[in-house]
């Protein structure tokens, strides 16, 4: 749990801080492992009787007028879906596709460099938000030690990738400074290269786009995740009391765990 966010800037003078009972809020935040999450999403899926095929790639989506048609390839061979309204929320490979549909796409020439590290002194649900002078990074609370996002350019997360730890924990805690007492142990590095992408439009037809599908964005925002439910909740919203989507309930309800695209 996040309870309060540190926010300062490596080499200048305040900081800002964040708590939760200064917002009323039981938190600020949760750092949640994605095989608990997933799991949780299944568990809830199968309650509901939906349908997913699993180990599943979708290959293609076609909008026609009164349906979409969805081509998929997985354990059971070649596959043809006909429905009347295809909820795309994989990366976005697939959105470049549909008719209409252009991704704006802003190169931000930067890495993203992930790692778990320990530090001498608890987190005590403390967030960290850092400007340092080799980029921004976050320190998020996770297990008993802290989830490192660390934006670099290309060549130096590639760089921090193959350091040894004792290099990286150097790096680091120039950085960061002492606020945790000092830094014991940094994990292997998962380096993701960062771009804004964004669709000029959301809808295709039959085809609706949410999540990553729709929009990513750079991860010091950390709304991610966020957006992507809003996205299904906006739309599970605006769907409420459609005659066109109540006939489909009655056909039974499909979702794709799509791998690759």
């Amino acid at each position: 749990m996040i309870d309060t966010v540190h926010v300062s800037q490596q080499g200048a003078w305040g900081r800002t801080v964040l708590n939760r009972a200064d917002l009323a809020l039981p938190h600020l935040g949760v750092v949640v492992d994605y095989p608990v999450l997933t799991t949780a999403i299944n568990q809830q899926l199968e309650q509901a009787g939906v349908n997913v095929r699993w180990d599943t790639r979708v290959t293609a989506v076609k909008s026609l007028h009164h349906y979409a048609t969805v081509s998929t390839s997985g354990p059971e061979g070649e596959d043809w879906l006909t429905c009347r309204l295809v909820v795309l929320a994989e990366g976005g490979a697939l959105a470049d596709t549909l008719p209409g549909v252009k991704r704006l796409v802003h190169d931000y020439r930067q890495s993203a460099v992930l790692a778990t590290i320990t530090t001498e002194k608890p987190h005590d649900g403390v967030a960290y938000e850092r400007f340092s002078h080799q980029g921004p990074f976050a320190l998020l609370p996770h297990g008993d030690g802290f989830m490192l996002v660390w934006t670099r350019s290309h060549d130096d997360a590639q760089t921090l990738q193959t350091l040894d730890d004792a290099a990286v924990i150097a790096q680091l805690q120039q950085a960061f400074g002492d606020r945790q007492g000092k830094i014991v142990s940094v994990g292997p590095r998962a380096v993701f290269p960062l771009a804004l992408r964004q669709v000029n439009r959301v809808v295709s037809g039959r085809v609706v786009l949410i999540g990553n599908a729709a929009q990513t964005m750079h991860p010091v925002a950390a709304q991610g995740l966020n957006l992507g439910l809003r996205d299904a909740i906006g739309l599970t919203d605006a769907l409420v009391g459609v005659p066109d989507v109540r006939r489909t309930a009655r056909s039974g309800r499909l979702c794709c765990r799509a791998q690759g695209g």
